[in-house]
């Protein structure tokens, strides 16, 4: 009784569906044919900002007692380690746009 569920389930699933794409490279980077511009410059930042919510190691004695205020290295963010908190830019691109050739190349 459960192979007719799982044949009928397999041929579902193999059946073929309908592919939908899109270029985008067409899409975003045709220009008008008759703009007001050659050039337009464009960009895009990607800024982050992090903060782990950690305390300081305290506690310890003996030879590890030099240790205490600081944090381990799990707490710390990087790619330097030396904060619990940082504001960074992960990504920022400059590029230009437009018609290079009127009517032919953009």
């Amino acid at each position: 009784m459960t192979a007719k569920p799982t044949l009928f389930f397999l041929l579902v699933m193999g059946m073929a569906l309908d592919a939908h794409a899109t270029n985008w490279l067409q899409v975003q980077g045709n220009e008008p044919l008759h703009s007001d511009y050659f050039f337009k410059f464009f960009g895009f930042m990607q800024p982050t900002y992090t903060y782990i919510d950690a305390d300081p190691i305290s506690g310890l004695d003996g030879v590890a007692v030099s240790h205490n205020g600081k944090y381990i290295v799990p707490n710390l963010v990087g790619p330097d380690l030396d904060g619990t908190k940082v504001f960074q830019f992960n990504l920022a691109r400059l590029g230009v746009r437009g018609n290079l050739v009127p009517n032919k190349i953009n």
